[in-house]
């Protein structure tokens, strides 16, 4: 994956400017395998800690930051913007359950906006696009993160986590 990276780097994101934090990187001094190496630790380290400590969450939620973190590290065509639908549909699902709905739902329309780069490319420049798309998303995501344990319902919990001697179902009547 590396090899392929540093290759669209030096070939595609080296020629066109196209805005990423592998060019940035690059625009910084870096040559384009250091500036690949440099991006993808400067996103998976984070993302694989966030996604460990959240182990325990939703599955949806683990989708959520991996479709942030691949979308922002490498270089993408503007079809690829539709990973970015594995935070739009939580978040929406999440604004439609939660209790400050309309600020949730105004967000996710905010992303859910940013994903359709295609429509955006008549409009903004592409580094104005690509600023626009990070911030709604990290923003969505953090937002995500910060509810999505607020809606979620609490459950009771299963006869496994329970000590047996707190659960009356189990104590004898001896």
């Amino acid at each position: 994956m590396l090899q392929q990276m540093n290759a669209v780097a030096e070939q595609v994101e080296i020629p066109k400017g196209e805005p990423g934090p592998v060019t940035w990187l690059i625009g910084l001094g870096l040559s384009a395998g250091e500036a690949v190496k440099a991006a993808m630790a400067a996103f998976l380290i984070p993302s694989a800690a966030a996604m460990w400590a959240l182990r325990r969450r939703p599955v949806e939620v683990l989708y959520a930051v991996a479709a942030v973190t691949a979308q922002f590290w490498t270089h993408h065509k503007s079809y690829d913007e539709v990973v970015l639908l594995l935070l739009v549909v939580p978040l929406v699902t999440l604004a439609l359950t939660a209790p400050r709905r309309r600020s949730l739902l105004l967000l996710a329309a905010v992303v859910a906006v940013s994903v359709l780069e295609l429509g955006l490319s008549h409009v903004l420049p592409a580094t104005q696009r690509t600023a626009f798309q990070t911030i709604a998303s990290v923003v969505g995501l953090v937002a995500y993160l910060a509810y999505e344990p607020v809606a979620r319902p609490t459950r009771a919990p299963a006869p496994e986590e329970t000590d047996s001697y707190t659960n009356p179902l189990m104590l004898s009547s001896s």
